[in-house]
């Protein structure tokens, strides 16, 4: 990762030696997440968390609907976030 400083940058004029990330200019692929939670509070939450980290997510209550989902778009995910015991499959 290299990191230069705006006077080094031919594009900053700034005297303040302020160190910029060169990594903050490529963008980042946004990660596709399919949450499954049976807890609607707790879904809401998390989801809510995921978004504000830039995350695109799906969510689901349960394992059925998750699994049809999947058969679906299989390559739409790229994490499954879920609960270790999920209503209606385990």
């Amino acid at each position: 990762m290299e990191t230069m400083t705006k006077k080094e940058n031919k594009g900053g004029s700034s005297a303040s030696g302020a160190v910029m990330n060169s990594a903050w200019f490529s963008p980042m692929p946004t990660l596709r997440v399919l949450l499954v939670e049976a807890d609607d509070s707790s879904r809401q939450i998390i989801y809510t968390l995921l978004r504000k980290c830039n995350y695109r997510v799906v969510d689901v209550p349960d394992g059925l609907k998750a699994r049809e989902m999947l058969k679906g778009r299989p390559h739409n995910v790229d994490l499954i976030l879920t609960e270790v015991d999920l209503p209606s499959i385990s």
